[in-house]
């Protein structure tokens, strides 16, 4: 029920925002969505687990969204050693 809750408050709290003529981004907006979208799926998790469980995969997320975001990186400054776009041929180019 928590789940159900903090997804329409946030997605309600967005849309009475805008109705009511406050300025904001639309990244600010989809920000704090997905924020909460991610908020709904931890909730779930720790509701899921028990125990010691719930903190090895709270650590297991923190690792896995660690890596990722160094990945991330590392792609978009082309600091990867793979390529993105797959092989291409650049002798034709």
């Amino acid at each position: 029920m928590a789940n159900v809750i903090i997804s329409v408050g946030v997605t309600a709290l967005l849309v009475i925002a805008v109705m009511l003529g406050y300025e904001m981004k639309l990244a600010a907006g989809v920000a704090l969505h997905e924020a909460s979208a991610l908020l709904v799926i931890l909730n779930g998790m720790w509701v899921g687990g028990t125990g010691i469980q719930r903190i090895r995969t709270l650590g297991d997320l923190a690792k896995d969204v660690y890596g990722d975001v160094i990945e991330s990186f590392s792609v978009l400054f082309g600091l990867s050693e793979q390529d993105p776009q797959g092989s291409v041929d650049k002798s034709v180019m």
